[in-house]
């Protein structure tokens, strides 16, 4: 997704859901554009696995604690801000376009388990993900 609006000439960054692991105040608002971020907050193995793909499409993702501070931060170098809840949550911001993207691996899922059924109820917009890397188009329907 943030790959895809970069390439329309928008300034994108990708907003993480936390992983609050180590110290707290230290992980308030984290900025990661290289491999060499993620060393530096200490990330850990699933941190890095999460944050990695971002960075490698050459995107920015911000992760943390303080989601007001986070923002902030976002709001200064983007016109997009994607959040990326990780298939573990809703928005933490109230999205101006509510996308979801069903995974087809698990089928009913969306209709059974939280918060997946909240994504796609709320969703202006369900891509379903095709391989891991991409993803199609196939509804604009509100269920």
């Amino acid at each position: 997704m943030v790959s895809i609006l970069r390439e329309k000439g928008h300034q994108v960054i990708a907003v993480r859901h936390p992983m609050p692991y180590g110290d707290l105040v230290e992980q308030t608002v984290q900025r990661f554009a290289t491999i060499e971020d993620m060393e530096r907050h200490d990330c850990t193995i699933e941190e890095m696995e999460e944050y990695e793909p971002h960075i490698r499409n050459g995107a920015v993702i911000y992760a943390g604690v303080d989601y007001g501070a986070i923002l902030a931060e976002a709001e200064k170098e983007a016109d997009v801000i994607v959040w990326d809840g990780g298939n573990n949550d809703t928005p933490f911001y109230k999205p101006d376009l509510w996308i979801t993207i069903a995974d087809p691996h698990r089928p009913g899922h969306e209709l059974t388990y939280f918060p997946g059924r909240v994504n796609f109820e709320r969703a202006d917009l369900i891509l379903k993900k095709v391989e891991s890397h991409q993803v199609e188009e196939v509804s604009l329907r509100r269920l």
